[in-house]
């Protein structure tokens, strides 16, 4: 990831010949754009989260494909998973 001139974040991908979805446990693709604080895991593992002040309407923008989560809107609101579980931890039983 970087952070270009004009402050815009972008993920440079180096290998994409590598098919990783299978082993992915969750995606939130931060595109949501509803009147509440949901934001969903788009892979179906039931790891959505909540915004903790915000409706996500108020935290997006229109990108280049949808919508996008505007990082400068987001500010001190969080997102946090709202089912913790064993996937989501480090190894060491820490999540």
């Amino acid at each position: 990831m970087s952070l270009s001139a004009d402050r815009k974040l972008q993920l440079h991908l180096i290998d994409s010949s590598s098919d990783l979805s299978s082993s992915r446990i969750a995606h939130w693709k931060l595109n949501e754009d509803a009147a509440d604080k949901i934001v969903l895991d788009d892979d179906a593992s039931n790891h959505d989260g909540l915004t903790q002040t915000s409706n996500t309407t108020d935290l997006t923008e229109t990108g280049k494909v949808g919508k996008a989560l505007n990082l400068a809107k987001v500010g001190n609101d969080a997102v946090v998973i709202t089912n913790d579980d064993d996937e989501l931890s480090f190894g060491d039983g820490t999540n």
